[in-house]
């Protein structure tokens, strides 16, 4: 449940908040068995092509100018060395003199270093480390807040890379009818394109790639069309179910996989867009699914529902987590305090 509400909580973060009192969010999504995917539309890169451009993504970090390193010395006699390499690729090291460090590996430069330094103390040795990776950019285009170099000042992954741009440009709007595509271009010219979405909401960290030295992202919209409804907490299946007119809320619980071993299915809740574009909550008790009722609760498109799970936590971490920032961005009605109530 952490991973999940880490995923919400992130992309809140990373929207511009110029419109957020105009619009409301509709869609959250996470990982389900049911999703059918629009790879062949939008040209995502399949899961292969995926786990070859990571492969690639293995190589040492190589040095350049600007980049500070610290030698740190195997004897307490020694003090530590804080060195800059200079504009051309140079250090110059007391008791050994100008080293080229530029293009070369942290090993490389720490093999090398020893090999010089043991000739004059056969007893020393230094460990090398890069504190600032002045030399490591990449390059960031299109719905991102700041396009242009992005300067890593340790390994970043995507996701971490584009809230370093400040986060990805778009309203709420387009949050809830887009996919949010990124495509990543390698200096050897290999591609791959990702939706973003798929991480955020649906939890494949497997494509959450880790970014590289010269890398270019650009982050672009296509709007969807889809309805769907979202399950989340105490069922065998949380995520993303596709919507059908008359679609129940006993018939998502069940295309869900039913309750789980760690379910109260005596507080169900749905979130639902209201008239007014804001959220609101009902609690339902599903304790007893003979009851006729349940079969009147249609749900609508783009519904949340939450099923608490007992002993583990309530739907007040469910708010607290999830729903307050909602509240806070004057997106959501007060009925998380004040919860419309239909019990059997």
């Amino acid at each position: 449940m952490k991973k999940n509400i880490f995923f919400i909580i992130f992309i809140l973060t990373m929207i511009s908040c110029s419109k957020l009192n105009e619009k409301t969010i509709k869609n959250i999504e996470f990982k389900n068995e049911n999703i059918t995917t629009k790879e062949k539309e939008i040209n995502i890169s399949s899961k292969e092509e995926i786990k070859e451009f990571n492969k690639i993504s293995k190589e040492s970090y190589k040095i350049g100018a600007g980049d500070v390193l610290v030698f740190i010395p195997s004897k307490k006699d020694f003090e530590n060395l804080t060195l800059q390499v200079g504009p051309d690729g140079n250090i110059n090291i007391p008791d050994i003199g100008i080293v080229k460090v530029k293009d070369k590996t942290i090993e490389d430069v720490e093999k090398e270093i020893n090999e010089k330094i043991t000739k004059i103390y056969n007893f020393l040795k230094y460990t090398v480390i890069v504190t600032q990776f002045n030399n490591n950019k990449v390059y960031i285009w299109g719905n991102v807040e700041k396009t242009g170099v992005i300067y890593l000042s340790q390994e970043n992954n995507l996701i971490e890379t584009i809230s370093l741009a400040g986060g990805i440009k778009l309203s709420l709007e387009d949050l809830e009818n887009s996919d949010i595509l990124c495509k990543i271009i390698r200096k050897n010219g290999k591609t791959i394109t990702l939706n973003l979405k798929d991480i955020i909401f649906k939890g494949e960290i497997e494509k959450n790639i880790k970014i590289l030295n010269g890398d270019i992202v650009y982050v672009s919209m296509k709007k969807s069309n889809e309805n769907n409804v979202y399950i989340y907490g105490a069922v065998n299946k949380t995520g993303i179910l596709k919507y059908e007119d008359g679609l129940t809320l006993i018939d998502a619980i069940f295309r869900s996989g039913g309750f789980n071993r760690f379910s109260d299915s005596s507080k169900v809740y749905i979130l639902s867009k209201s008239d007014n574009k804001k959220y609101s909550i009902k609690e339902i008790n599903m304790k007893n699914l003979n009851n006729t009722s349940l079969e009147n609760i249609i749900l609508e498109p783009n519904d949340i529902v939450y099923v608490e799970k007992n002993n583990i936590s309530t739907f007040n971490d469910f708010v607290n987590n999830i729903l307050e920032p909602l509240r806070t961005l004057n997106l959501i009605t007060d009925t998380a305090i004040n919860i419309d109530t239909l019990s059997n």
